[in-house]
């Protein structure tokens, strides 16, 4: 199965925004918990987060998500 660049970027940023919410769940938590935190910040909370992305190229960013698109296929046709 082939996929896409779009297709393997879009699973490169969900598999690091993920990771980034792992790592720095403790500061998430205590910004949620916060008396000044509103709903309306979460937008800038997930826009920082994605900051991040940029520190990898455009390859990379294609290539680890081909692996994780590669890898989500194998564990489904194990699971069946």
């Amino acid at each position: 199965m082939s996929t896409s660049k779009t297709e393997a970027e879009t699973a490169f940023n969900q598999f690091y925004l993920q990771q980034a919410t792992k790592e720095f769940s403790e500061d998430i938590d205590k910004l949620r918990a916060g008396p000044d935190f509103k709903v309306s910040n979460i937008p800038v909370l997930v826009e920082a987060l994605q900051q991040g992305i940029s520190i990898y190229g455009e390859s990379d960013r294609v290539h680890i998500g081909e692996q994780l698109l590669a890898n989500k296929i194998t564990e489904q046709s194990r699971q069946k």
